[in-house]
């Protein structure tokens, strides 16, 4: 927790689907850290092609200028599907910071090497960058920062509502995030970004301690409530079949009432066409503490 005479102003930051921007300031100090999740920047209209589906993105994504995401110090990337990682993304990684730090699950470099056309897996984030790449359930402490240190730890993230079924979707990472100042024991922040996931007692069993042994000061969920609804001629017969993909509104409720955060604040939604639930800012107005961030919108939250 922060000390008594630290005050610590945290804002998250949604840019569209399921990318965000967090930054964290300390009182103490005038350095600032930033942690970014799945850089997906196609515009308005854009089709990505699933192979058994195509998705339309249907909103622009939201960036404060042309260098937004360039000052970026840690990437987390959470699996490798073209909404959660595209070329203009890419892009803006490199562009980025030259010793940027990126985690990610190994199935992005499917993505990259796949879809992305990517050839040299060595240099694809640039010569400078360090990569950690992570399966589910390991550890990483980060102490290359200047100021900060960022200990990481992965969950799964299931992406549907059983093992099984997710891996034929391509399950990947959640990530449990815990960042303090280097040279003091206090801790800034704790959050957890759980990825394509679907909030089930038995997805989160093997993770349940790492999930439920602390207070996250927020939780960032992937809501929206994709589905393969659109996959040609069988739609209807692989929704029944697979249901949803990410969480529902009743999956994000759940996800708040089990893991009792601070805050749970919701993003993917609205974005792409696979994305069927959509919400207004009053969607959750009945329970306390979840909040829709829409694209371009800032939660701040100080901790004291």
């Amino acid at each position: 927790m922060s000390s008594s005479n630290t005050s610590t102003t945290q804002h998250v930051r949604a840019v569209g689907g399921a990318t965000w921007i967090f930054q964290t300031t300390s009182s103490t100090s005038p350095h600032s850290l930033q942690i970014a999740c799945d850089p997906v920047l196609c515009p308005k209209n854009h089709s990505q092609d699933y192979g058994l589906f195509k998705s339309t993105r249907l909103q622009d994504p939201v960036l404060s200028g042309d260098q937004d995401l360039e000052q970026v110090d840690v990437w987390l990337l959470t699996h490798g599907h073209e909404d959660h990682l595209d070329q203009l993304g890419l892009e803006k990684i490199v562009r980025g910071k030259n010793n940027s730090i990126i985690v990610a699950h190994p199935s992005v470099e499917k993505l990259l090497k796949n879809v992305l056309n990517q050839t040299n897996m060595e240099t694809v984030f640039g010569n400078d960058r360090k990569v950690y790449w992570m399966e589910p359930q390991q550890d990483l402490i980060i102490e290359d920062l200047e100021h900060f240190s960022v200990k990481i730890h992965s969950v799964n993230a299931i992406h549907a509502k059983s093992k099984k079924v997710g891996a034929a979707i391509g399950n990947g990472n959640g990530y449990i995030v815990q960042v303090k100042e280097k040279n003091s024991d206090a801790r800034l922040s704790k959050f957890y970004v759980t990825g394509d996931s679907v909030f089930t007692e038995c997805n989160i069993q093997e993770d349940l301690q790492a999930l439920t042994s602390d207070t996250f000061d927020f939780i960032i969920t992937n809501g929206g409530e994709a589905s393969v609804e659109k996959t040609k001629l069988i739609g209807g017969l692989a929704k029944f079949l697979v249901g949803n993909i990410t969480n529902s509104s009743h999956e994000i409720i759940e996800l708040h009432r089990k893991l009792m955060p601070k805050k749970t604040l919701i993003v993917h939604h609205g974005t792409f066409s696979h994305y069927v639930e959509t919400y207004t800012a009053d969607s959750f107005k009945e329970h306390s503490g979840i909040h829709v961030v829409f694209p371009g919108e800032t939660k701040c939250q100080l901790v004291v």
